[in-house]
């Protein structure tokens, strides 16, 4: 039969379908259904307790595998938000899925962690396609906008990622029963895209998550973009672009009740008696993580360059696509606000996109801001974590999409995970390269060789390599040398903002 799922990739909603049979087989100890392709797979799986009632805006409490627990054919509720309506979506959503070759040996396993602007998506990805390499693939839904990141504005302080804690409790029940299909708990990659990759980029800053993975992909992260800000951690924060203030958790948290109709004087019991969709529907943008002091502590980015902080993981993988800009009107970011933050610098940005600005004002913006936000992250993040001792990798993904008449502006935001999933019907033709972004992706996760066309080479000291995936395939460094050299100056800004802690921080003064 054919089943018709929901996902969303980066702040895009789209319908994928996934071939399944009915049939529901015994593989050693449990059941699982079995996709055509002979991928064996379990959905809808709890790994925490539903976070409902008193249980809104706590922590995740771990809840232990049991198989009565879930349908191995259906995945489970999405966690809630405007694009997914009930009962397709729920506040009870934190489940994950297993895709599975076999359960006869120990396997390498990757977890994918959704897009979405943490406001939008799930895990219900067609996992078998990259199963089919080798592997055991995971993927997990996670708390979404205000039902997830939350700074209570009449708190103390407290917790505030609440989603983030939520891929937290799903990778610890992935080293406590992956084994049970198939896969080695030692040899976990984690990756996602967009939101995704930034919660990639937190976990490898985040304490907690020692031990729970070795490798991490971060595909359009943004470790590098300002974070909303707890009042208590003000003091520390970095300024915005321009020399502006980072945001107030609790000043956006306020905000968002009042769209909702309520005072921001309720109480938090009051306040998990609201309606969910109240809330979800109140929001505004994407929804920002917050460094709260406990569950993050510091902006990735800013992390990555402090010996201080501690990281983890072996390997890192990161890159960006080529009109990354394509998101810009879904941020809620006005163009002329955008521009506001640069004027001293136009100059620069205009020789640097000289083609783009030769078209319009607006394309050459968008595509700095696509730059500044994704391409920044993966540059400043590869640069540290490779001082840092991890085997890092680097791409640069141009498919050449049509996106406005006849032209070819590039690879819009989240399009490589579309194509990475291959069950779409939005970029037909793009098979032979799905099938090689898997291919690359699993040999990253196995540590292989991820050549491609026997060119893609890990980064060495002082000598960076972007390979270029795409239409075509080589080396992109040079043709992103001046891109990368205006978004590493423009971050070096921000950094001087913050504390120079060490020697990692060469530019800082």
């Amino acid at each position: 039969m054919r089943k018709l799922v929901f996902f969303a990739v980066a702040s895009l909603a789209v319908i994928v379908s996934a071939d399944v049979l009915a049939s529901v087989e015994n593989l050693g100890a449990l059941q699982f259904a079995r996709a055509d392709n002979g991928v064996y797979f379990a959905k809808g799986i709890p790994y925490a307790e539903p976070p409902v009632g008193t249980l809104r805006w706590q922590e995740p409490i771990d809840r232990s595998f049991t198989e009565r627990a879930w349908s191995a054919s259906e995945f489970g509720a999405s966690c809630m938000s405007d694009l997914i309506d009930p009962p397709a979506s729920s506040e009870d959503c934190l489940t994950l899925n297993v895709w599975t070759p076999g359960v006869a040996s120990k396997r390498p396993v990757m977890v994918w962690i959704h897009g979405g602007a943490f406001r939008w998506g799930d895990g219900n990805v067609p996992g078998e396609r990259l199963a089919e390499e080798g592997v055991v693939v995971v993927s997990l839904n996670y708390r979404l906008g205000p039902l997830g990141f939350f700074a209570d504005p009449n708190s103390d302080g407290g917790v505030a990622n609440f989603g983030l804690l939520d891929i937290l409790s799903a990778l610890r029940w992935v080293q406590r029963h992956i084994g049970e299909f198939g896969g080695d708990p030692e040899k976990v990659t984690i990756f996602g895209i967009s939101a995704g990759a930034m919660a990639v980029n937190l976990l490898i800053a985040n304490p907690r998550a020692k031990g729970l993975f070795k490798r991490a992909i971060a595909q359009s992260g943004w470790a590098t973009w300002p974070l909303w800000y707890r009042r208590d951690q003000l003091a520390k924060a970095p300024l915005f672009w321009a020399g502006g203030n980072v945001k107030v958790a609790e000043q956006q948290t306020a905000q968002l009740l009042r769209r909702a109709g309520l005072s921001g004087d309720e109480s938090l019991a009051q306040l998990r008696a609201v309606e969910p969709m109240r809330l979800i529907d109140a929001q505004s943008g994407f929804q920002m993580a917050i460094v709260d002091g406990l569950s993050i502590v510091s902006e990735p980015g800013m992390c990555f360059e402090d010996r201080r902080c501690r990281v983890n993981g072996d390997a890192y993988l990161s890159g960006a696509s080529s009109f990354e800009g394509s998101i810009m009107p879904w941020t809620g970011i006005k163009q002329d606000q955008f521009q506001s933050w640069f004027v001293d610098q136009a100059r620069s940005i205009e020789a640097t996109y000289p083609h783009d600005f030769s078209e319009s004002r607006e394309l050459g913006y968008r595509r700095f801001f696509g730059d500044l936000r994704y391409l920044t992250s993966a540059e400043i993040s590869a640069r540290a974590l490779h001082r840092r001792g991890l085997a890092v990798y680097t791409y640069f993904f141009d498919a050449g999409i049509q996106l406005q008449g006849d032209r070819l502006l590039g690879a819009p935001h989240g399009a490589d995970s579309i194509i990475f999933w291959g069950d779409s019907d939005k970029y037909v033709g793009f098979e032979a390269l799905g099938a090689q972004l898997r291919r690359a992706w699993v040999r990253f996760a196995t540590g292989q060789s991820i050549a491609v066309d026997r060119t893609w080479r890990p980064w060495r000291a002082d000598q960076p390599y972007w390979q270029l995936l795409g239409a075509r395939s080589g080396d992109a460094t040079q043709s992103l040398a001046p891109r990368l050299e205006l978004i590493r100056a423009l971050y070096k800004q921000r950094k001087r903002t913050s504390q120079c802690v060490d020697d990692l921080m060469p530019d800082c003064e």
